[in-house]
């Protein structure tokens, strides 16, 4: 993986404001997660990795916030 890149993934869609705030606070403490942004009708989420990312755990905190990781991009 590049030093800074581009990474997107796909979500089981729906969810209410407070389940993809629970998504963007998950993702965001995952480390090297920088800049996570979610398209809630998509389910496509995209952040910029700024270190490895672990991809267990990106899967983790996507399960935490109660959303399904369908797809790497």
């Amino acid at each position: 993986m590049d030093p800074v890149s581009t990474v997107e993934i796909d979500v089981s869609t729906g969810g209410c404001e407070h389940c993809q705030r629970a998504l963007y606070a998950e993702l965001s403490a995952v480390p090297g997660v920088w800049r996570v942004r979610l398209d809630a009708p998509s389910g496509r989420v995209t952040f910029c990795a700024i270190a490895p990312v672990d991809r267990v755990q990106v899967a983790e905190a996507v399960a935490d916030a109660g959303y399904e990781l369908r797809a790497w991009h």
